[in-house]
């Protein structure tokens, strides 16, 4: 007997290097899946662009953006739900 199998939320991984590299990343929040955003490797002000844009992008969907580390952002559309904190355990790395 063959059980219909539950869906599997993904989530996916980015690092952007480009400003562009947004839509595909708001693509995917769009479809209801997760995204970590690794920002290492795109300089500061245009990782600031695309922070404000997914910003938007999840208040668009009612989902939600978290630091998650120095330099990675957790974007979670409303399907998600994210408990425990990291900001404690990396002190003052992430000021």
């Amino acid at each position: 007997m063959n059980a219909p199998r539950p869906s599997v939320n993904k989530i996916a991984l980015f690092e952007p290097r480009l400003y562009a590299d947004v839509q595909e990343i708001a693509s995917q929040l769009l479809n209801q899946q997760a995204v970590i955003v690794n920002f290492a490797r795109i300089d500061d002000a245009t990782g600031r662009r695309i922070v404000d844009f997914l910003t938007g992008t999840v208040f668009a969907i009612d989902g939600d953006i978290e630091r998650v580390g120095d330099a990675i952002f957790l974007c979670t559309p409303k399907n998600f739900e994210v408990s425990g904190d990291l900001s404690a355990s990396l002190g003052d790395k992430l000021k």
